[in-house]
């Protein structure tokens, strides 16, 4: 919190990533510039752009693992709840 106050007071980003974080970072990055901007919609036929992309297929990507974590952990239960009644 205090990093962004500072941010707005001062108007310059400030980098608070260790330099491990961001090279892994930026190295999944690429990866995902790479898979997205492998794709061409086939019903107008133009190639998507991976980096114009990225950051909106970087959340999409994030939410799809979550949901599939909370299906995972959902069918556990129902599993358990129906092995045990």
């Amino acid at each position: 919190m205090f990093d962004l106050v500072l941010m707005f007071l001062s108007g310059n980003l400030e980098n608070w990533w260790n330099p491990k974080t961001e090279a892994k970072y930026k190295e999944k990055a690429e990866c995902m510039i790479e898979q997205y901007g492998n794709f061409t919609d086939p019903q107008v036929g133009i190639h998507l752009n991976g980096i114009i992309t990225q950051g909106e297929n970087i959340a999409d990507n994030g939410g799809i693992k979550e949901a599939y974590k909370g299906y995972c952990k959902n069918q556990f239960l129902i599993k358990f709840i129906f092995q045990n009644f």
